[in-house]
């Protein structure tokens, strides 16, 4: 995470970039700070940075703002780590 932004519409969002694969709306997310996952769960919103509406998902090198669904206690500097869940058959 880069920044963090307060949004009278939106609430808080981080400011974030993409470093390695791509994040899409429905992923999973952990946040982790000094190594600790502070939270799991899901992204409420994401946006392409300077892409509104923009279909696709960010990837490597990309800025995004992301909402996170139930927390908003993150801070510059925290990692998100996107994740998706598969079930096996």
């Amino acid at each position: 995470m880069l920044v963090r932004i307060q949004s009278s519409a939106l609430g808080t969002l981080a400011g974030s970039r993409v470093l390695e694969g791509q994040v899409s709306k429905n992923s999973h997310v952990k946040i982790v700070r000094n190594h600790q996952v502070l939270w799991a769960g899901r992204i409420r919103r994401l946006q392409p940075a300077g892409e509104a509406g923009s279909p696709a998902p960010p990837a490597a090198g990309q800025r995004c703002t992301i909402a996170f669904d139930g927390f908003e206690a993150f801070q510059a500097g925290d990692s998100v780590e996107a994740f998706q869940l598969v079930a096996r058959q």
